[in-house]
């Protein structure tokens, strides 16, 4: 187990499921300055990682100006470095559902200000395996952060999901040439149905 002011990092093993896991809790400090050194501990963490990983919770930062209604204008450095953090652990957000926005400073409505600041996000081998399970926003009753509840189930070995795109694939060598093959190979003259063949067969291709 690791630990430091912004995150604590252990590995959870279980005979429910079959559970064995590396999670990443996180709670993040106020300014720019501060969180730098929780990506630089993040990219420190993901380094020979090859264990399904969850990172979840409170970040304290915004991926993007949707991340946040009313405030302060978002600019470009209050997202590079999360932004950058993620695309070098190689991490995608978990699926989620209910509310978006998971901060309030729980003001009048004329001075409510909401951020999407709670977030959970897996890699590779998180999204391979449990990449169904979907993390569950609840009521924030008296609080100002939305709770998060993310239930274990079943691996998704026999279940149907839907294309999903992960950032690791983007740095292979072959990866342009494998989606200009599979977008030529199929073709049909129904746009929806071919856009439906093509994400079918690039899944397959990209995953093996």
């Amino acid at each position: 187990m690791t630990e430091t002011a912004q995150m604590m990092h252990c590995e959870i093993t279980g005979s429910a499921y079959q559970t064995d896991c590396l999670v990443t809790f996180i709670y993040g400090f106020n300014t720019i300055e501060q969180m730098r050194g929780l990506w630089e501990d993040l990219k420190t963490v993901a380094q020979g990682i090859t264990k399904p990983w969850l990172v979840i919770k409170v970040f304290n930062a915004i991926l993007s100006s949707v991340d946040r209604d009313q405030g302060n204008p978002v600019q470009q450095a209050d997202v590079q470095d999360f932004v950058d953090c993620i695309q070098t652990t190689n991490l995608n957000e978990v699926i989620w559902k209910w509310d978006y926005y998971t901060w309030t400073n729980k003001q009048r409505v004329e001075d409510r200000i909401q951020s999407r600041i709670d977030k959970a996000f897996g890699n590779y081998e998180w999204m391979m395996k449990w990449g169904n399970i979907v993390v569950e926003y609840d009521l924030p009753g008296i609080f100002n952060h939305t709770p998060m509840l993310l239930t274990m189930g079943e691996e998704q070995n026999n279940t149907r999901c839907p294309f999903r795109f992960f950032n690791v694939w983007a740095d292979h060598i072959d990866f342009d040439q494998i989606i200009e093959e599979t977008w030529e190979q199929h073709k049909d003259p129904w746009l929806i149905k071919g856009i439906w063949r093509k994400l079918k067969a690039l899944k397959t291709r990209l995953r093996y």
